[in-house]
């Protein structure tokens, strides 16, 4: 009777169909409409999938975030797995075009393989829905109604800028088959960026970014603060001057300035040029625009301009070296610290003069500068700011320069847009209504009414498309609000405000009653569909070319373009001008809400795009001084205790317009913002700063309750799979070839494993054979537990340890999304079940908790086990167990004791023993005592809980021993905090000597 019995072999195959089918019923039986017990909630997000075959990174994430999820949810959260299929993707039209399918084909089976994949592998992606559900495609009209939706409450609130560019448009003549390619203009919009970029800038830190895309965002910006001065402008025997603002950074050299450089096509090269000069100057700039000047080249214009600190006279050029990112066009000419200029003013033969004196510097033997110095020093030639240093030179040519009013301390930024909309065949139509070609300038404009949203795009086909066919909205606007869409499912059906029949095409009022008297669907087809470029009720004929002029105003009705926008939004509610500071990604009250977002209120009024719609030149400017302004007037705003404002003073008696606020629901402050974004695509830093601007201008709006869109965001690593027999140049990506038949070969639980074993945001491979070793790992386990099942008495205090550490380690490192140590922690535990542990000491508690912890890795494995525990109660209505700090960080550790790079002792003593007492301690050691025996200590360091090094003489313990003795026996903590010590030479550099080189 007490014979040890027959392990039966562990069969996955029947295991996994088994608890597939049992998941799928459960599913079923249960209420859709169930909500969970509890109420905290929060959201896991994938970045839109691509169209296109599934791929073996896709896998990885879609993996990944189920491990996460699954962990979330036995911790009593109720997590959601967001997951979009990009249908207007970059690459979706071609794709289609060498498949010979139509997008609509290729996105239908995208999303067909990812429910089949989900539930291959158990991805939950919601515990209340089955596989596949809750999938949605960015190219569905039920979505980029909201994608229009948002583009046109940018444009009301004036954060849309125009910008005419070149492009093609067909016309169809009816007398001929072919079609005629006619050379038009369109107008390319843009969102600008300027309002948002001091909080863009000054809220990467919120969010855990992984470094290189937090370093990528900020160079992308480029935050720069310096001053805005007034420079005169005038010819020779001309009496009237011209003021101009020009930025700088280097205000402490204005004693060096020798010259000042304009960019070609600048307005003032009008004014300023004398009259002997302009023949050469137009010269000049005909055969820049032609290619044939270099950069570093110029021509002279015979003004001048008047250096404001000391009114001396300097000469005006007009150069390539005044086009930069953070100047209007104008730039002073400090030759003597700046390399181009120094080497533009030795081709032109202008002064250079030093300001700036350093040792470093290099000179001839006249005394003169070789090449341009652009460290720090002392000020010299610099009248009374001689001998002082640069920061308190800037400061007192500051105060002496606003005297006069000529002076400001200002920040720009270099990135100061980002394009939403482009020319192509497929893509999200632009929802505006404009006039027809050769209507006068100034055209009307006007938004498409929210409820005739979706506005639908022209019929696809393939055999008549051609790239740039239509103006539509970039792909990365649909993007940015995909998380929405993964916290509101309610977004997919039928929402206030907007047109119930958004699959069919938008039907015009006047053809309303003829479509309805006819059979359904009959009419559809009649009438054109609506392009980005949707004519108006008093349509021009068809075929005719039209133009889009201006932005409409708040009331979606076209305005005079100098109109200013209202100072309210359009609901007329106040406008929350910061994000608190408080809690890192959360709004803590209106009153703190209207201190920190002066910036963006103050951008909103002037941020008009020109009357002809062209851009302005490069950089753009927050002005410092016009903050406190834009404070007051935010507070004049939010002091009406209605908390709602009059369009205008005419209309102060009716109430405001109300607009849909699709986005607007109390169900998103538990899911906002997302826990973590698991993405296997490259994002670009340009499309996470829209990102990021889309929601902080919702966030204003009083749309949503973050500012920001993630807490965390994991760029996961590439994946691929590399069998023995593959040639040389990578392993395949795709599934088609091999995911089939590993699958069958080795089970479901192996698969997620083997996926992994390598760190998430590194790229990897594997072949076969370690889904081998995996697949054995499995098997081990299942023998470990099934010998053990009814034959524990008791648990040493070993495996309680083991068993605490282990749920220790586990919920720490997916915490901090290190699943391939969160893996390795199981294997530990394993292998100490397997090789230290006896029957005896392993109780029926100890197997519980390593099987809950085991569910999220391998669900199958885990659910068939604790089935076999004949517990009461399920594996699913376990929670996840806690552990004990005492046992996972002992009262007393070991400490190993080294002198000289050498392991003498080692010394057991109390954690809270201070670093004075254990070195006191390890010196009485009788074996330390020895070993140094007459010779003098010179330095010991200790490592709390790890190590103690003891070092003789004079001589200091080598890095690399210290770290050696860290990985053996230490602490890696003390290399680390070393080499954070070390790793910034320049933090103490005294300020001001920043380089002023773009980032």
């Amino acid at each position: 009777m007490f014979a040890r019995m027959a392990i039966n072999p562990y069969d996955n195959s029947a295991v996994e169909e088994k608890w597939q089918k049992a998941w799928s019923e459960a599913i079923e039986s249960a209420d859709a409409e169930q909500t969970p017990v509890d109420s905290a909630g929060s959201l896991v997000l994938q970045w839109p999938f691509p169209v296109g075959g599934l791929t073996w990174t896709e896998l990885r994430c879609l993996v990944l975030a189920d491990v996460y999820s699954r962990f979330r949810r036995i911790k009593g959260q109720d997590v959601r797995i967001g997951r979009t299929v990009d249908g207007f993707h970059e690459e979706a039209l071609e794709e289609a075009l060498q498949q010979g399918k139509s997008p609509t084909e290729l996105i239908g089976e995208k999303i067909d393989r990812l429910e089949s994949v989900e539930k291959d592998l158990a991805i939950q992606a919601n515990s209340h829905a089955g596989p596949g559900a809750g999938i949605g495609s960015t190219s569905a009209p039920a979505y980029y109604r909201f994608t229009q939706w948002l583009f046109l409450e940018l444009l009301r609130s004036r954060h849309i800028q125009s910008v005419r560019v070149a492009g093609k448009a067909a016309a169809a003549e009816e007398s001929a088959e072919a079609e005629t390619v006619i050379e038009d203009e369109f107008f390319q919009w843009s969102l600008d960026l300027v309002p948002f970029a001091e909080k863009l800038h000054s809220d990467i830190d919120k969010s855990q970014w992984p470094e290189m895309l937090r370093k990528e965002q900020r160079a992308l910006i480029g935050r720069r603060r310096g001053t805005e001065l007034q420079l005169a402008f005038s010819q020779s025997f001309r009496n009237e001057y011209l003021q101009l603002p020009v930025f700088t950074t280097r205000l402490e050299a204005l004693y060096g300035l020798t010259f000042i450089l304009v960019a070609p096509g600048h307005e003032i090269i009008d004014f300023v040029t004398d009259p002997d000069y302009l023949e050469e100057v137009e010269s000049y700039q005909a055969r820049y625009e032609n290619g044939q000047e270099s950069y570093i080249s110029g021509v002279r214009t015979g003004g001048f301009a008047l250096n404001p600190i000391n009114l001396e006279k300097v000469p005006v050029l007009v150069s390539p070296l005044a086009l930069g990112l953070y100047s209007d066009g104008v730039v002073l000419g400090i030759p003597a610290h700046d390399r181009k200029q120094f080497e533009f003013a030795k081709r032109v033969k202008l002064r250079i003069r030093e300001v700036v004196h350093s040792n470093s510097a290099s000179f001839d033997h006249e005394g003169r500068l070789t090449e341009a110095y652009e460290g720090d020093g002392k000020l010299t030639n610099s009248s009374s700011c001689s001998g002082m240093s640069p920061v308190r030179a800037r400061e007192r040519i500051i105060k002496l320069l606003s005297r006069r009013d000529i002076c400001s301390k200002e920040t720009r930024y270099s990135l100061r847009s980002l394009p939403v909309s482009g020319m192509s065949a497929w893509g999200t139509p632009v929802p505006l209504h404009h006039g027809a070609v050769g209507a006068e300038e100034g055209a009307e404009v006007s938004g498409v009414d929210e409820d005739r949203l979706p506005l639908h795009g022209p019929q696809f086909e393939l055999g008549s498309i051609e790239p740039g066919d239509h103006p539509v909205l970039l792909p990365w606007l649909g993007r940015a609000w995909s998380y929405l869409q993964a916290a509101l499912p309610g977004l997919d059906g039928v929402v206030d405000g907007f047109r119930e029949d958004f699959e069919n095409p938008c039907v015009e009022p006047d053809l309303a009653d003829e479509a309805g008297d006819s059979e359904p669907g009959a009419g559809v087809s009649d009438i054109p569909a609506a392009s980005q470029q949707a004519p108006p009720p008093a349509e021009p004929a068809e075929g005719e070319i039209v133009e889009l002029v201006e932005a409409p105003d708040n009331d979606s009705e076209s305005v005079p373009q100098e109109q200013k926008p209202a100072s309210t939004d359009e609901e007329g509610e106040p406008i929350p001008e910061s994000e608190s500071d408080g809690e890192p990604l959360r709004e803590e009250s209106q009153t703190a809400a209207a201190a920190g977002e002066a910036t963006e209120s103050a951008g909103d009024s002037d941020d008009d795009p020109g009357e002809d719609g062209a851009p302005v030149l490069e950089g753009e400017a927050v002005s410092e001084q016009g903050e406190e302004d834009a404070e007051e007037e935010s507070a004049a705003g939010e002091s009406d205790p209605s908390g709602q404002e009059s369009p205008n003073d005419e209309d102060a008696s009716e109430p405001p317009q109300q607009r849909p606020r699709p986005f607007f629901s109390d169900g998103l402050e538990g899911l906002l913002p997302v826990d973590v974004v698991f993405a296997g695509t490259r994002l670009s830093p340009k499309e996470i700063v829209g990102l990021r601007c889309i929601t902080k201008f919702l966030y204003k709006k009083q749309y949503i309750p973050s500012f920001e869109p993630f807490r965390r965001f994991c760029q996961v690593g590439t994946l691929s799979f590399a069998p023995k027999d593959q040639p040389e140049g990578g392993g395949d990506e795709t599934l088609a070839s091999s995911y089939g038949d590993l699958l069958g070969r080795f089970g479901v639980d192996a698969l997620r494993l083997q996926l992994l074993e390598a760190p998430a945001g590194n790229s990897a491979s594997f072949d076969a054979d370690s889904l081998y070793r995996t697949r054995r790992f499995l098997e081990k386990i299942w023998r470990s537990v099934n010998g053990r099942i009814g034959k524990g008495r008791f648990v040493s205090r070993n495996v309680l340890v083991a068993k605490h550490r282990l749920i220790y380690d586990v919920s720490r490192r997916l915490q901090e999304l290190k699943f391939h140590t969160a893996v390795s922690a199981i294997r530990e535990f394993v292998n100490f079940l397997t090789a230290e542990a006896t029957l005896e000491e392993v109780d029926k508690s100890t197997l519980e908790t390593f099987l809950v912890v085991l569910k999220p890795f391998a669900p199958h494995l885990a659910c068939e086990l604790w089935e076999l525990l004949d517990n009461a109660e399920t594996i699913d209505d376990t929670p996840w167990p806690e552990y004990s700090k005492e046992l996972v960080e002992p009262a007393e550790r070991e400490h190993a004791v080294f002198v000289n790079g050498e392991l003498i002792d080692r010394l057991t003593e109390s954690m809270e023993l201070d670093a004075k007492k254990l070195e006191s301690k390890a010196l009485s050691l009788d074996s330390v005592r020895e070993f140094i025996g007459r010779r003098k200590v010179g330095r010991v360091e200790v490592v709390p809980g790890r190590l103690i090094w003891i070092c003789l003489g004079k001589k200091k313990p080598a890095g690399d021993n210290a770290a050696k003795a860290g990985k053996g026996g230490g602490d890696k903590r003390a290399s680390g905090k070393t080499a954070a010590a070390t790793s910034n030479p320049q933090q103490d550099s005294p300020p001001g000597s920043e380089k002023t080189d773009t980032p």
